[in-house]
């Protein structure tokens, strides 16, 4: 067991190495990260701006198809693409170019990451009853989206804390490939002050969306 978590956490480790690159490729992250953040209401908007999480979330795909197996029927894409392009018409987003991934994993899990990523697992499409439990996750994730909850958490970090950032993605990374001990050592390998602040920055996004 000691060894298998011994495996996972390295794993977690390459992969915050990789989403800290990521984060510094994004300009705005990367220029002077200790700089005092702005009071703008907003301040999210202030802090990065959506063409930065596009690029980000256009980043962390790459990496994110590389890394996990990815359901290859085009009927059940395109059902869900449908699906979710018809929800995001109701919602507050306001760019509506979203990427879809489905992740060919039995467990029950969606999410949502900055730049207008939505994934489910095949596991929810097995076991939803209905089209309208579907709708309802795929609702709940783009709330997470158009709320902006990871500009938010780039806010409460002070734009100084890549790690936790990093963990922050390569945890979403871990979850959907079910590797709940991985994922967990990706959060761990933060610094424990601005863990309990993330988390309760998510707890907080997960109450709102």
């Amino acid at each position: 067991m000691s060894r298998l978590f011994s495996i996972q956490s390295s794993k977690a480790k390459m992969l915050i190495t990789l989403m800290i690159s990521l984060l510094l490729a994004v300009p705005s992250l990367a220029s002077n990260p200790a700089e005092p953040l702005p009071e703008l209401g907003d301040s999210a908007a202030g802090l990065m701006a959506p063409a930065q999480e596009q690029a980000l979330g256009q980043a962390w795909l790459r990496s994110f198809r590389a890394s996990v197996p990815l359901e290859s029927d085009p009927l059940v894409f395109e059902y869900m693409e449908n699906l979710l392009f018809k929800l995001s018409s109701y919602s507050d987003i306001e760019d509506k170019n979203l990427d879809l991934v489905i992740v060919s994993n039995p467990t029950i899990n969606a999410f949502a990451v900055p730049g207008g990523v939505i994934g489910v697992n095949t596991g929810l499409l097995l076991y939803a009853e209905s089209e309208a439990q579907l709708a309802s996750v795929l609702s709940h994730e783009l709330a997470h989206l158009s709320q902006r909850h990871f500009a938010r958490s780039v806010e409460a970090s002070q734009r100084s804390n890549f790690t936790t950032l990093a963990g922050l993605l390569a945890g979403i990374v871990l979850a959907a490939a079910s590797e709940g001990d991985a994922a967990s050592a990706a959060i761990m390998a933060s610094q424990a002050a601005a863990l309990d602040s993330q988390l309760r920055y998510s707890r907080l996004h997960e109450k709102e969306a």
